[in-house]
């Protein structure tokens, strides 16, 4: 045999074993420590991830932990902090709370329309004795006092814990805001006109009574504003810097899901707010006597479908808290509608920002099976936890987000209860008085 065709012999021999381990399963190896090379970029990490759950009868995330209400404080219930109490009537002086002592520290002053600041150490009120915007600490020292501004209707937030956001009182539906820097007394207006601005925002899930008609962001970027064009009733997201509309949340006034008490709220970073809105529904023009009705069926989109969620889940009817960006991005924060008829009310964010408290209502044949009872949202898991307790006006967290102040009374006398949410109880702290709590301030160190 020829030198040539011995090497034809190797090469082909030589092939037949490359093809041979080749087609033997190998595990990769991954070389955590090289660079640019990271474990989710492998082959196993593809191969192992979870896929989507499947659908269930079930998707609420919604679950009962009826807490157990006691009839007094017990003794190593640790209660702290102090609580911002005032009245409308003359024998009783607003005032501040102590609760581990039980002392009353006297407000200087007459008291209208308190807020406590975001991290709890300051509380800002109007006093109409001096026709002044008063500032104190929790153990009641004067930080500033400011003369009101001759368009100044009242407190609506703190923007962060030194600016305040007041509303402006030159016509009943003024289109303006004034921020006040509590440090400098510098104040900065805006005023102008926005589309379609509606003097009627509860018909869009607004609270009108001491909150804003348009609520800022903390950059002072972007706000939102309810506007009213016919039948398209929006939450109006404007970016203040190029002057336009950077999307919208669509709502509309229906006599059972409709929420009547609930602001847009800011998360502390300006980059999105929280707000309650149907995931879609369609509008019956030529029925004006029942005209909103739900689009159950995510695949049966009509010319007069109004989408705020297309996630393809099943939906009964009513609403879900949602999440929205400065692009105008719209997330689902809870799931209650995929199997109920829910509503949500006055929602509030915790001190840490992880969970929303707020008003749950549940319907079913047109009847209440849940009425306005408080229910916390982990906004991480989506998970709702009802609490089984009822009440009215936004739920107070308490400065570290392990309990929650309750007003059970709607009008006078209060009747005032604290949640403690790792111990499961419920317990009274004013009853059958005439007084209103409006913050949960820090005690003083």
């Amino acid at each position: 045999m020829t030198k040539k065709g011995l090497c034809y012999i190797l090469i082909a021999f030589l092939s037949l074993l490359i093809l041979s381990c080749s087609s033997t399963t190998a595990t990769p190896t991954v070389l955590n420590d090289s660079p640019g090379i990271s474990p989710t970029n492998t082959v196993s990490s593809l191969v192992d991830e979870t896929p989507d759950p499947t659908l269930t009868s079930d998707n609420s995330r919604y679950t009962k932990s009826c807490v157990v209400v006691l009839d007094k404080i017990p003794e190593d219930l640790n209660l702290n902090g102090f609580l911002v109490v005032y009245s409308h009537q003359e024998d009783i002086i607003s005032h501040l709370w102590d609760l581990s002592s039980g002392d009353k520290l006297l407000l200087p002053g007459e008291f209208v329309g308190g807020r406590v600041s975001p991290d709890r150490k300051l509380l800002a009120y109007s006093d109409s004795e001096l026709d002044s915007i008063v500032v104190i600490d929790a153990g009641g020292n004067p930080m500033n006092i400011i003369n009101k501004p001759d368009t100044l209707a009242g407190i609506s937030i703190w923007l962060d814990n030194q600016r305040l956001v007041l509303d402006l009182s030159n016509e009943h539906n003024a289109e303006g805001i004034i921020v006040l820097d509590i440090t400098t007394a510098e104040i900065q207006e805006y005023s102008q006109e926005f589309p379609n601005f509606t003097e009627y925002p509860q018909d869009l899930n607004w609270r009108e009574f001491g909150q804003s008609r348009m609520m800022v962001n903390s950059p002072l970027t972007h706000l939102v504003y309810p506007s009213d064009d016919y039948w398209d009733f929006s939450l109006v997201l404007w970016d203040l810097q190029t002057n336009l509309e950077a999307g919208r949340v669509y709502q509309h006034y229906n006599d059972y899901a409709g929420v009547f008490e609930g602001a847009p709220v800011w998360f502390a970073n300006g980059f999105y707010f929280i707000t309650s809105a149907a995931p879609r529904y369609t509008v019956d023009f030529e029925n004006p006597s029942d005209p909103i009705h739900p689009l159950q069926d995510a695949d049966e989109i009509t010319e007069n479908a109004f989408i705020n969620l297309d996630d393809k889940l099943p939906y009964v009817d009513g609403f879900e808290l949602i999440r929205v960006s400065l692009s105008g991005e719209k997330e689902r924060l809870s799931y209650l509608t995929t199997t109920y008829f829910a509503r949500q009310s006055d929602w509030v964010l915790s001190p840490d920002e992880s969970k929303i408290a707020f008003w749950l209502s549940i319907y079913q044949d047109d009847k209440y099976i849940v009425a306005d009872e408080l229910a916390v949202l982990d906004i991480e898991s989506g998970e709702v936890t009802n609490y089984c307790i009822s009440g009215f006006y936004p739920p107070i967290w308490s400065p570290d987000g392990t309990k929650i102040l309750i007003n059970q009374s709607r009008s006078s006398p209060s009747t005032y209860t604290i949640l403690d949410l790792e111990e499961g109880i419920v317990v009274p702290i004013i009853e059958d008085q005439d007084v209103y709590i409006d913050g949960w301030m820090l005690s003083m160190p």
